[in-house]
């Protein structure tokens, strides 16, 4: 009997090995993630599963694609600001009021450089140390040079307004999706400083760009997840289970068929001391650098890398702000007649928008910003992480490499810092002398040493854009479509950007 039992248990065994095996492996594992950290003080947070972390309880859904609203909600049911999760294998806090996100900001500039942007973001963003240092110094340099506040940045934004405005008088006041208008709009002006020149909108090479660059998006959303799941684990799945070797293979076709071939044309016709672009610029340090024996990053893969790091950085969140505010025009009517009458006093129907109108137009710049400020494109940065060695953080010893989220969805809606943060008011940026009043707590391009550096050409290429649009266009809702319906987000972006939508520009 025993024998026939140990026969039978056997038999069960061998033919549920696999079941056997991830049982082990989920004790083991679940026995590592409960062992207390020695030398750490963790804030508190949710258990964390083994393998997958938190990540099932923040997954996309349609009222919170990002995650931020629950991690946000944990903090009042932990009675902490701060609170620690596992997403997947890496340990990481939330921080959620505005002197921590500023405090952080200053303290931690490390970035994980094993981890998914280092493959998305290779040039400045996604990279450390010495490497990360020169090369931001040298963007920011150029972008002084030819971009921020420069006459030149300026002419690019409204040429590409005239090319805008013949587009949407082809719509003839019918409805109109302008997402790939915008996309094309933004990305034109990086061109023109990166490249020397602007696409027309059906060049086939500029249309395959454009459409190679949103496969690769669809395809790094799966990427991000097989970066969180330990290397271990993601190097001996399946297939290509999180598509990172499909990322890889797409973003070298996207490099080889668009930027290496301006790369190429670049080098070929570069002439000494001419720098007319962002190329030309890095060209010319790089010959400057030859023969120097320090270590330095000046060469064609670096210069690929920055170039990949505009394009990605620039043109996808930009464009998302723009859709925001082009759709608040369209759902809140009032204020988009207020916008208008603005324009119309300070400029006429004619004029040429300039950045030197800003400051007589203040109710059209805190619209944009109280877009920005209820629609954060990022609502939730994690690009930073902690040093090597186990680092002290108020009342916590955070672990190495610890993985630090901005929660710029709860800051920009906290009410101990607005009034009716849920409510849509560009007014609450202006102050009795009818002045725009600057609000630090405003953290959308974050902040520090690790913010973003094209700031400047953001929020000007969005200023002239929004102007260019509403001197010519009245932008309605089609019919058909209700408000509530079209201000929702689209759920499993990586970006926070809204469904896609129908409006009609209707020539004033």
């Amino acid at each position: 009997m025993s024998v026939a039992v140990s026969v039978l248990g056997l038999s069960i065994i061998c033919n549920n090995l696999m079941t056997v095996l991830v049982f082990v492996a989920t004790f083991l594992l679940t026995w590592w993630y409960t062992q207390p950290e020695n030398v750490t003080k963790l804030p508190p947070g949710p258990f964390p599963w083994p393998i997958f972390g938190n990540i099932f309880s923040l997954a996309p859904t349609e009222e919170d694609n990002s995650g931020a609203q629950r991690l946000w909600e944990m903090t009042r049911y932990y009675g902490s600001d701060i609170i620690s999760v596992k997403f997947g294998a890496k340990r990481a806090i939330v921080v959620h009021k505005y002197s921590d996100i500023k405090r952080i900001s200053d303290e931690f500039v490390h970035v994980n450089k094993e981890g998914a942007n280092s493959l998305f973001l290779p040039g400045i963003i996604g990279v450390d140390g010495l490497r990360w240092k020169e090369q931001r110094r040298f963007a920011l340099s150029f972008l002084r040079d030819f971009g921020f506040g420069k006459s030149r940045a300026q002419d690019i934004a409204q040429t590409e307004i005239k090319a805008a405005i013949a587009e949407l008088d082809k719509s003839s006041g019918h409805p109109y999706n302008p997402e790939v208008l915008l996309k094309n709009m933004v990305s034109n002006v990086i061109a023109a400083l990166v490249f020397g020149h602007r696409f027309e909108y059906n060049d086939k090479s500029y249309v395959k760009y454009l459409n190679m660059e949103e496969e690769i998006l669809e395809c790094f959303r799966f990427v991000i997840y097989g970066y969180l799941v330990p290397a271990f684990i993601r190097d001996r799945l399946p297939r290509d289970m999180f598509r990172i070797k499909e990322f890889k293979q797409k973003h070298a076709e996207m490099e080889e068929a668009i930027f290496r071939n301006e790369v190429r044309d670049h080098m070929a016709n570069y002439t000494a001391g001419a720098c007319n672009d962002y190329i030309d610029y890095f060209i010319k340090t790089m010959k400057e650098h030859e023969g120097v024996e320090k270590e330095h990053w000046f060469n064609e893969r670096q210069l690929v890398d920055n170039i990949v790091d505009f394009f990605r950085a620039g043109t996808d969140t930009s464009a998302a702000t723009l859709r925001w505010v082009f759709l608040r025009m369209a759902t809140n009517p009032e204020i988009q007649k207020r916008v208008k009458e603005e324009i119309m006093e300070t400029i006429g129907a004619d004029q040429p928008p300039s950045i030197q109108d800003k400051p007589k137009m203040p109710f059209t710049e805190t619209t944009i910003i109280e877009c920005m400020r209820f629609h954060p494109i990022l609502p939730l940065i994690q690009t930073r992480h902690t040093p090597d060695e186990p680092v002290k953080f108020k009342d916590f010893v955070l672990p190495p490499r610890t993985l630090i989220v901005e929660n710029i969805h709860a800051l920009h809606h906290d009410p101990d810092e607005w009034d009716e943060p849920d409510t849509f008011n560009p007014e609450r940026f202006i102050g009795p002398n009818g002045k725009v009043i600057k609000d630090n707590h405003m953290l959308q391009f974050g902040s520090g040493k690790r913010e973003c550096l094209g700031q400047p050409l953001a929020k000007m290429v969005i200023f002239l854009f929004l102007i260019g649009i509403l001197q010519k266009f009245t932008i309605k809702i089609s019919h058909g479509n209700e408000v509530e319906a079209m201000l929702k987000n689209r759920v499993g972006n990586i970006v926070n950007v809204p469904l896609s939508y129908d409006v009609v520009f209707t020539r004033d």
